[in-house]
């Protein structure tokens, strides 16, 4: 049975508490960055990211994507249609990265219409082997 031998997370905590951060752009916009060590070469790293949106003016496809690297590891899209909010979770699994240092980095982007983070925006990785 597999051990977790490191942890790590984030959370969008550089606005104010009640502020929207409203995506406006196809281009892929930062939410979040972290880093994670990994000690052993044979071990698996797991990644959960969590984007809660506002209810969009017009339809609109949110897209997350996680980055470790800079090399896109993983996406998830999902079609919000008014007058629905959605949280966007997605899990993303890595296998036998190097040992070391990895830096994990949280997008987002919406292509039809600009939506609002309203939250929870979070991101936990862990290491196990």
């Amino acid at each position: 049975m597999p051990s977790v031998i490191n942890y790590n997370s984030a959370r969008l905590n550089n606005v104010p508490d009640g502020t929207i951060l409203t995506i406006t752009s196809d281009a892929p916009q930062l939410l979040l960055t972290m880093g994670i060590y990994v000690s052993a070469p044979v071990s698996s790293l797991e990644i959960m990211s969590t984007i809660g949106t506002e209810t969009p003016v017009e339809p609109t496809l949110l897209t997350g994507t996680v980055v470790v690297d800079t090399v896109e590891q993983g996406a998830a899209r999902m079609f919000v249609d008014p007058p629905n909010s959605v949280v966007l979770s997605f899990h993303t699994i890595l296998q036998n990265l190097p040992v070391g240092h990895h830096v994990i980095q949280l997008f987002v982007s919406t292509i039809d219409s600009d939506i609002g983070l309203g939250g929870p925006v979070t991101m936990s990785a862990w290491v196990l082997a």
